[in-house]
């Protein structure tokens, strides 16, 4: 017992958590803030050459305000889009293929390749359909992709912060809007 209480206190000594705001505009012409949280845990990778260091936990925190009412989610996703559908009811979706989450949640070969959230009643509680709606096609991101780093200073990210952070990921189209044809790698020669 002893020994798990040391291993288990170690591990806390050796996450980091990083907070931040990010400035969303959403497809109705909104902007509302987000608050955002993720951890880095300290880990030694030698047989991949990376060394020490730490690295992010992909279990992520998103939580906001709209007409009203809370949500939240927590997952270990590529969130990359926040979207009000026509019902008026936010919506999230996330890169299928990040984070392994489509092998963990039996999501595979859905075209386009997008996971989208919708919240219950609560705002805490999320289901996916089988496949995004089309109202989603062609919506641009909005949502900074994975973890602010650990040395964001600021806490805040404005819209032209993300398009800054985002950055490179941003020569893919599917990471800059909603592609309809976007297919995942090991099922493109799929159906």
């Amino acid at each position: 017992m002893v020994l798990a209480a040391i291993a288990a206190l170690q591990l806390t000594a050796c996450s980091k958590t990083v907070q931040w705001e990010e400035e969303v505009p959403l497809n109705t012409g909104e902007t509302i803030i987000v608050k955002r949280s993720g951890t880095y845990t300290y880990q030694c990778e030698f047989a991949a050459g990376t060394g020490c260091g730490f690295s992010p936990d992909w279990r992520s925190t998103i939580e906001f305000t709209y007409k009203g009412k809370k949500y939240s989610h927590i997952d270990s996703v590529g969130l990359i889009l926040l979207a009000i559908s026509p019902n008026g009811a936010p919506n999230l979706v996330a890169m299928a293929g990040e984070y392994d989450w489509q092998w963990k949640n039996n999501y595979y070969c859905v075209v386009p390749f997008y996971v989208q959230f919708r919240p219950d009643e609560t705002g805490k509680s999320w289901n996916w359909p089988q496949q995004i709606e089309p109202w989603l096609y062609s919506l641009q991101t909005n949502l900074i992709f994975g973890l602010a780093p650990l040395s964001f200073v600021s806490k805040k990210y404005t819209s032209a912060d993300r398009i800054l952070k985002n950055g490179s990921l941003l020569i893919f189209r599917e990471y800059q809007k909603i592609d309809s044809t976007y297919k995942f790698d090991t099922c493109r020669g799929r159906n």
